[in-house]
């Protein structure tokens, strides 16, 4: 039986009574209470209530010490390959070592099979910072696809609540008597109503369950090992036989038919839309009221956001160029490892290998497991025992029926690592390491090149200084001691690993931006087509407008798109986009192309804006439907006010767009970065041609892939909306949502009775193969069907103007952002520049660090002469312990110094943007909300007000 986090489940009786606890959590469950148990008031009571609650926290505790120890032993299982080779290579440099060199080299780095430790210093900082890093932001999205699904949850029980408690009977006549023939969702009975809203809700997250799991991994069959996995549309709707509830069981076979022709991730919209068609037809009956249709139109789109917050998680993995990176970095350091551990470990070489391995791979293991957290192998969340707890909370609303009891899915689950097998290949390790397309070789091939070149250069010129028996870095002019490197591995570390924290924020909260302002847009699609009162039961006027509704929010997100990638950067080829290239061709469009979309009518007016003003522009005309629809009547105040805070959601949202690819990294920060990071790899050599001679290029190398690397996934995640690296597809997510629209706007109208376009696009998807069509056909002669309607808005007086000086050099200085520091040999280059840089500031440090540096030299000769070879032999020279441990100290501390101060530049951008939407916001509802006075002002005044339109 679960425990703890996963709630206490009891056995109920009849005539039972539910009342509502909340888990540690935050969940809220219901608890039968029946006719022999009595009502607990206040909490526990006593010291028998205390020792329960005792034992009870230490069986949760035990239970999820158990947890964590079955999935770190299921990671030990799933990097047993790695922990074998490790071992297998660390007692074969041991055998070798033994067998070419001689007994007094047993445990000397002169060996040339032996190696000293000093580049996988250098390497262990970095490797351990992103490892890490990989892990907090792996359980982030584990935690964030927790609280997606509570919200889940929690939204779908509220909006059964709402329909539960606010339904009334009509104030005259039967519910059936109030509708026409035409309407086919007329209950007969309150209790029939309610049952039907429970069935959706349940329906719906079964839709959402299958979206997030069974569409990607299909039904798992643990018995068998390497089976075929089942993704089929039958197999989903018709059989689902892993799921709980089961969508089968939860609908009919023509629901099933029309649930086929939607997107698997679009299904649990179109149920919802069901929902509020049934919730809005109860509102025009008198049985809801206008405030609980309103809150449940609200928590159908809560529940559908926090979904959509879900699938934004396994829509977008870490970075292939991350990724790779760290595979690489793992794979060399791993098994390079046991040759410089030879020389100190002996024999426990092949031991000490091994478990380096199982604590590496280990960890990156559990953070790769845990960036999916909606898959069959565990750890995953289980979301049949959240679809069996909505289920039963859908129950507990049947006051006078059986309640479910505890149920098999209420059980904990366990780790599975028997069936691991099926979803990955246990040699990817070195498979992955010989990559090329989509990581970060192809852009620091410059870096590694001349580091190997370096490396040559390096013991060339150590032989031909000092010769060939060179074993200390104070025998030779030309070899450097490890010093200066070890004092600056953990702040450049540091460095580097904030630089890609901050490129991942940015990375994934563009995505969020962009989701959320596609939720914004899908509430005032469904609000436009199912809160519209038709007159006279002619559904075709309201159609016209909702297809309206729908042009402007494509237009919306496609004018984002070109404001964040098109017009502020150039396309694949290198070209200047233009805005007349857009509105005529738009070739990056997708399915959502501005060429189509926008009617050659509005192009004057579009080319006299500049581009940040274009959404404002289109919330403009969204926002005068809705407010006609509210000063006609045809749609209530309240859903009106409602669609005005979902166009100032969606203008929000691309504030914050605007905010990403407006906010550069400081060129100082970049200035800096570049240069330490290329005087550390590229001094390398020196320091390892004493012991690496030869192969001094290998470790270079490995250091250049570590530092260079790094810093160009970070780079490049900074440019979420670039047409290379990690990128989101913008034009992947408008045409997903140009489809979205179209045919979820068609399901609203068949819900109310007008199922012509629906039809046409089910005919329309057979003849494409089941590909919805791009931005044509049905869509295009529903944009030409014109209706005889006055203009929302007066044509303002449109003044062309030319692009201004600040719009160029933006757009001048967004390409010189975004191509800093990545092209050709730039990060030699940048080490010589000046301007806009800190040099000019630390010159006087800079300067007086030289001067300090010929005078300590000057002393140390003057007293102990010019043979000091050793700190011991002089007292003006000291040992480098100190000053590597507070060179960690003082570089921890100036990062984190950086790290909030760019929170501060970053953020304080952000509130300024808060500012300039919320001052929007109030103009466009100025323009458009405020009525006409009996009074009328003067001409001149209207003209001027017109002309400042």
């Amino acid at each position: 039986m679960a425990t703890g986090r996963e709630g206490e489940a009891r056995d109920a009786v009849r005539d039972a009574a539910p009342a509502t606890t909340t888990t540690r959590d935050g969940e809220a469950t219901t608890r039968w209470i029946g006719r022999g148990e009595t009502r607990e008031e206040g909490g526990e009571r006593g010291k028998g209530a205390t020792a329960t609650r005792r034992a009870r926290d230490a069986r949760d505790l035990e239970r999820r010490l158990g947890f964590l120890v079955s999935l770190w032993m299921a990671c030990v299982s799933r990097v047993t390959p790695q922990i074998a080779l490790a071992g297998v290579v660390g007692a074969g440099a041991q055998w070798l070592k033994l067998s070419a060199c001689d007994e007094t080299q047993r445990y000397s780095t002169t060996c040339r099979y032996a190696f000293t430790i000093e580049a996988h210093y250098a390497v262990s900082a970095v490797l351990s910072f992103l490892l890490v890093f990989r892990a907090v932001q792996a359980f982030r999205r584990f935690e964030d696809g927790k609280v997606a699904m509570i919200e889940v949850k929690d939204a779908l029980r509220n909006l059964a609540s709402v329909t539960d408690v606010e339904a009334r009977e009509p104030a005259s006549g039967s519910i059936a008597s109030m509708f026409s023939s035409k309407d086919h969702h007329t209950p007969t009975t309150i209790e029939e109503f309610q049952s039907e809203i429970r069935r959706l809700c349940n329906l719906t997250f079964a839709f959402m369950r299958q979206a997030l799991r069974e569409s990607r991994f299909g039904v798992v069959d643990a018995g068998v090992r390497g089976g075929k996995r089942d993704v089929s549309t039958e197999s989903l709707l018709h059989r689902d036989d892993d799921g709980t509830p089961n969508v089968s069981n939860l609908t009919k076979r023509d629901e099933r038919t029309e649930y086929a022709k939607l997107a698997v991730e679009n299904r649990p919209d179109a149920v919802m839309i069901d929902a509020l068609t049934r919730i809005e037809t109860m509102h025009r009956a008198g049985v809801l009221s206008e405030r609980a249709a309103m809150e449940a139109f609200r928590e159908s789109q809560r529940a559908l956001d926090a979904y959509r917050q879900a699938m934004l998680i396994i829509e977008t993995p870490t970075p292939k160029q991350y990724s790779h990176t760290v595979t690489v970095l793992l794979f060399a350091f791993i098994f390079s490892a046991p040759f410089a551990l030879s020389s100190l470990m002996d024999w426990r070489t092949p031991l000490v290998s091994a478990t380096l391995a199982w604590l590496f791979y280990g960890v990156n293991e559990i953070a790769s497991t845990l960036e999916d957290p909606f898959k069959w192998v565990l750890p995953a969340h289980p979301l049949n025992v959240i679809a069996r707890r909505i289920e039963r909370e859908m129950d507990a609303f049947k006051m006078s029926k059986d309640v479910v009891g505890i149920d098999v899915d209420d059980e904990p689950l366990s780790v599975d690592s028997m069936n691991y097998r099926r979803w990955r290949n246990p040699f990817w390790f070195v498979i992955d390491c010989f990559a090329w397309e989509k990581t970060t070789l192809p852009h620091i091939g410059r870096q590694i090149g001349l580091a190997a070149v370096v490396g040559i250069g390096a013991q060339l010129l150590k032989i031909l200084v000092c010769g060939w028996n060179v074993t200390d870095s104070s025998q030779c002019l030309v070899t450097f001691d490890l010093s200066a490197h070890r004092i600056l591995a953990m702040p450049i570390s540091l460095l580097l690993v904030i630089n890609t924290d901050w490129g991942y924020e940015r990375f994934i909260s563009s995505k969020k931006l962009v989701v959320s302002m596609q939720n914004s847009l899908r509430s005032l699609t469904a609000c436009s087509a199912i809160f519209t009162t038709a007159k006279n039961d002619d559904l075709s006027a309201v159609e016209a407008d909702a297809r309206e509704v729908q042009r402007l929010s494509n237009v919306m997100y496609g004018f984002a798109r070109i404001a964040v990638r098109e017009l502020i950067s150039r396309d694949p080829s290198g070209n200047t986009v233009k805005l007349d290239d857009i509105l005529t061709m738009d070739k990056f469009g997708g399915a959502c192309k501005l060429c189509d979309l926008v009617r050659e009518s509005e192009h004057p007016e579009l080319k006299s804006l500049p581009v940040h003003a274009f959404p404002t522009w289109v919330g403009m005309r969204l926002n005068a439907i809705f407010e006609e629809y509210g000063q006609s009547g045809a749609m209530t105040e309240r859903f009106s006010a409602e669609a005005y805070r979902k166009v100032c959601n969606s203008l929000q949202a691309m504030q914050g767009l605007m905010r990403v690819v407006s906010t550069p990294v400081p060129n100082h920060f970049r200035h800096l970065l570049q240069v330490l990071l290329f005087f550390y790899v590229f001094t390398m050599p020196f320091v390892l041609s004493v012991s690496y001679q030869w192969i001094t290029s290998v470790p270079v190398i490995l250091v250049a892939l570590a530092f260079y690397g790094i810093a160009e996934t970070s780079t490049s995640m900074m440019e979420p909306f670039s047409w290379t690296g990690p990128r989101h597809d913008l034009s992947g997510m408008g045409s997903r949502m140009f489809t979205r629209h179209e045919r979820l706007g068609a399901f609203a109208m068949k819900m109310r009775g007008s199922d012509d376009t629906w039809v046409k696009l089910m005919d329309e998807a057979k003849i494409l193969g089941d590909h919805l069509s791009t931005a044509g056909g049905l869509y295009r002669e529903s944009l030409g069907a014109n209706r005889s309607k006055k203009s929302l808005l007066a044509a303002p007086s449109i003044r062309v103007k030319n692009i201004s000086n600040y719009e160029k050099e933006f757009k001048t200085g967004a390409i010189k952002n975004m191509q800093a520091l990545r092209t050709g040999w730039s990060f030699v280059s940048c080490v010589f520049h000046v301007r806009n840089t800190v040099v000019p500031q630390i010159a006087l440090q800079i300067a007086l660090t030289g001067a300090v540096s010929v005078l300590a030299n000057f002393l140390k000769i003057h007293w102990c002469g010019s043979s000091v070879s050793n700190v011991t032999q002089c007292s003006f020279t000291f040992d480098d312990k100190a000053h590597v441990m507070s060179g960690s100290i003082i570089g921890f501390t100036l990062v984190f110094r950086l790290m909030f101060s760019y929170s501060r530049y970053y953020d304080g951008k952000g509130l300024v943007g808060v500012m300039v939407n919320s001052l929007r916001c109030l103009n466009l509802g100025a323009c458009t909300m405020m009525r006409s006075l009996n009074r009328r002002s003067s001409p001149e005044l209207e003209q001027e007000i017109n002309d400042d339109v």
